[in-house]
């Protein structure tokens, strides 16, 4: 095999791994983009960076840098748009829009000025040489970083602690503005978000202590880069993750409080008609009608569908569904504890509480308790 033959590594192997799943779930979020596309989109296009930024990588280990030589520095800007486009993504899901403005334009400098030299050097090699300040950008003949390098490190960290910084303060607003909200909707969006903004924290966590020590030594081992790009591949892990157990967060729009913003009810109305609501709900029990309509509930309490609709996710947090499978859950729970009821099946008390079938019913239980409701009736009979 001549030097200039690729070979395999346990790094290569790692990289084209994270690479491959990286492009995979750019084209899906990008051909399916859902319910909020907007979104997705920058999802995707987070997916996208990371599995360019990896095949970098792969080229790097796999020996491939011989025969496209300048293809690992020709990616390396890129790394400066992961910041901008995972902040766009939470900014999104949050229910915020995204306009092109100065200010967003101006989250691209960074990545503009550095990709100019990188051009330079890898397209037009000889110029570029002849020029001479190539000298200052890279690595030095001893291994030393220069200036150029060193700034950019300490400018690629800096500009992730502030993206970080954001996105924790939109961490916590979310949950302000949510806080009185009990829908498992949101919930899992919460879930997701941290999620989110917790491994960014720990990739940051590592990002810092490595340019600290780049600081202090001048140098830098070139597996510190490895592991940096394996940590934020971890990002495609956690999508994937998600995408299994919680498709939804990808599917639907988080719930907005600014929803009704124009057409806000009077608080007195709005109380009068959420305490006939719960009143109906416990004494007359609607919800174990299992052909209940959102329009029979606004008939009962004499108001319009939409004003239901609105008290719901205004004041519940809820939609109509998520409402009354609330309630048939927990009269659920109730009879499979209770001895007057042991000898009703499972599906005779799905269909009792308002379920229609015994698959719908096990589905919903599982969501509020995380148990089936045989593994409930087992439990709670100990």
């Amino acid at each position: 095999m001549s030097t200039a033959d690729p070979f395999l590594s346990l790094w290569a192997i790692l990289f084209s791994f994270c690479a491959l799943q990286g492009f995979v779930l750019a084209g899906i979020l990008s051909f399916n983009p859902g319910r909020q596309p907007a979104a997705n989109r920058f999802l995707a296009a987070v997916a996208l960076l990371i599995a360019v930024i990896t095949t970098g990588y792969v080229v790097q280990t796999s020996g491939l840098n011989r025969s496209l030589s300048g293809l690992g520095f020709l990616l390396g800007p890129f790394w400066l748009l992961l910041g901008p486009a995972l902040y766009a993504y939470l900014w999104l899901l949050t229910g915020h829009s995204l306009r092109l403005s100065w200010r967003v334009a101006l989250q691209l400098v960074p990545f503009l000025v550095y990709l100019v030299p990188t051009l330079h050097s890898t397209f037009w090699p000889q110029h570029f040489a002849a020029l001479g300040y190539g000298k200052y950008l890279y690595l030095s003949q001893a291994g030393g970083l220069r200036f150029f390098p060193l700034l950019y490190t300490y400018l690629f960290t800096m500009q992730m602690i502030v993206y970080l910084g954001l996105s924790v303060r939109l961490l916590r607003r979310f949950e302000r503005a949510h806080r009185e909200r009990s829908s498992d909707h949101i919930a899992q969006y919460l879930l997701w978000f941290r999620r989110l903004v917790t491994v960014f924290l720990a990739y940051m966590a590592y990002e810092t202590v490595f340019s600290l020590r780049l600081l202090v030594t001048g140098t830098a081992e070139v597996h510190y880069y490895y592991i940096s790009a394996l940590f934020i591949s971890s990002f495609l892990l956690l999508i994937i993750y998600t995408a299994f157990r919680n498709p939804q967060v990808f599917q639907s729009p988080p719930l907005h409080g600014r929803k009704y913003d124009r057409s806000a009810l009077p608080e007195p109305y709005v109380e009068q008609n959420l305490a006939k609501l719960m009143e109906l709900m416990e004494e007359e029990k609607p919800h174990l009608r299992s052909d209940l309509k959102l329009s029979d509930l606004a008939d009962m309490l004499g108001i319009s569908r939409h004003h239901v609709t609105q008290l719901l996710n205004q004041q519940v947090g809820k939609s109509f569904h998520a409402f009354i499978n609330a309630y048939r859950v927990e009269e659920a729970c109730r009879r499979l504890t209770d001895p007057s009821y042991r000898d009703f099946s499972v599906l005779a008390i799905a269909h009792d509480v308002g379920f229609n079938s015994k698959t719908s019913f096990n589905r919903i239980f599982k969501r509020h308790t995380q148990m089936t409701p045989s593994q409930y009736a087992r439990v709670r009979a100990r």
